[in-house]
């Protein structure tokens, strides 16, 4: 695959102190991964990059089990304001810009950057200084501005929670298929391990709640896509929103983000003539199951909605939305709605493109998503 050159992303994906998500985790739980999915690597980057985590993790798991105590009764307690709206669909996809424009109508809630970095602590924790130190400007594979308060997905926070987050793939690059088909589809898993992630699932968005009392959680994590089925089941009433891209766009730019996350996060080397048979593996699996469990659902709890038409025309699409989802406010929402627009621009995209033999391999793989929705 041939890249253009992004200059901001490429800034940030070569800095060296991108915070690592496994910081924010207990230090059992790091070991456990450890354990899972080998030791890190023996040389000098990956060898450093654990010792950090190791100390790291070690001197933040106590005030993790301090803040347990302080607000377990209160998490517990608390109800979800409603059944949240999902946001699904592919990694890089542009589910990000959906989910930044949606959650400017103030009745939304969503997870931020700090809430996903510091799962297990964000209500008591005195971090935040230093995580915004730390940031780069911008995520690590576009232009997309980074803050503390930037709208992120609940994966991430799992990777903290234990063994079943997509996000371990970056971590441990050489198990990455299979830590992919682990977590999000839970396959082979054991149902007490998915039970649990599903306790621990529900227990993080009630926390979310507990930051922004009685909103309604609009939550984007492509992950979600290949559990649709449970999501329905752990909250009946909930929204899908599925948005989707060209399936050759979408594989190059996961490929990026793979060889991105893994250039500051893996504590493994990779192989990368296996990453892109990975990638193209995933992206048939996570479609696949996505379209298996959204078969038949009703008009007003999943709308399908093709990026191009979101970007030609935002408030056009996001009105479309409301009204076949049948949420209301959309009227009252919408000068926020242009005002989010005019401020953030054209939407960021990295120039991209693939060999032929590339091409090729993404139409035969991914045929049933080119008839689907008609790409050429």
């Amino acid at each position: 695959m041939k890249e253009v050159a992004h200059p901001a992303g490429d800034a940030a994906r070569r800095s060296r102190f991108v915070p690592h998500p496994l910081l924010a985790a207990e230090i059992g739980t790091l070991l456990e991964c450890f354990r899972q999915y080998g030791r890190p690597d023996a040389r000098l980057r990956f060898r450093l990059r654990a010792a950090g985590l190791l100390a790291m993790c070690a001197i933040r798991t106590p005030l993790h089990r301090l803040e347990g105590r302080r607000v377990r009764q209160r998490v517990e307690t608390q109800s979800l304001a409603a059944p949240p709206v999902f946001i699904i669909g592919h990694w890089r996809s542009g589910t990000t810009y959906l989910h930044r424009l949606l959650s400017q109508d103030p009745q939304f809630g969503f997870v931020t950057l700090m809430q996903a970095a510091f799962p297990l602590d964000f209500l008591t924790t005195v971090g935040g200084p230093l995580l915004a130190a730390l940031l780069p400007p911008t995520r690590l594979v576009d232009a997309t501005p980074v803050t503390l308060d930037s709208h992120w997905e609940e994966e991430m926070a799992m990777a903290c929670f234990g063994t079943l987050s997509f996000f371990h793939a970056f971590f441990f690059p050489r198990h990455a298929r299979r830590t992919y088909r682990e977590a999000v589809h839970f396959d082979g898993v054991a149902p007490a391990r998915v039970e649990a992630w599903w306790r621990d699932y529900r227990y993080f968005l009630k926390k979310v709640q507990c930051a922004q009392p009685g909103r309604r959680m609009v939550l984007k994590n492509p992950a979600n896509s290949a559990r649709v089925a449970a999501l329905r089941t752990e909250f009946p009433g909930a929204k899908f929103i599925h948005l989707h891209r060209h399936p050759e766009e979408v594989y190059a730019s996961t490929l990026r983000l793979h060889r991105a996350g893994q250039d500051v996060w893996a504590l493994q080397a990779s192989d990368p003539a296996r990453l892109a048979d990975t990638v193209l593996a995933n992206q048939v699996d996570l479609m696949a199951a996505c379209f298996e469990q959204t078969r038949g659902l009703p008009e007003d709890e999943l709308i399908e909605v093709r990026l191009t038409d979101l970007v030609a025309n935002p408030l056009e699409t996001v009105a479309s939305i409301y009204r076949q989802l049948r949420l209301p406010g959309f009227d009252g929402a919408a000068p926020r709605f242009t005002a989010y627009v005019e401020k953030a621009g054209p939407f960021p995209k990295n120039p991209l493109s693939l060999s032929a033999e590339e091409r090729a391999a993404v139409r035969q793989a991914l045929a049933p998503v080119f008839a689907r929705w008609g790409y050429r």
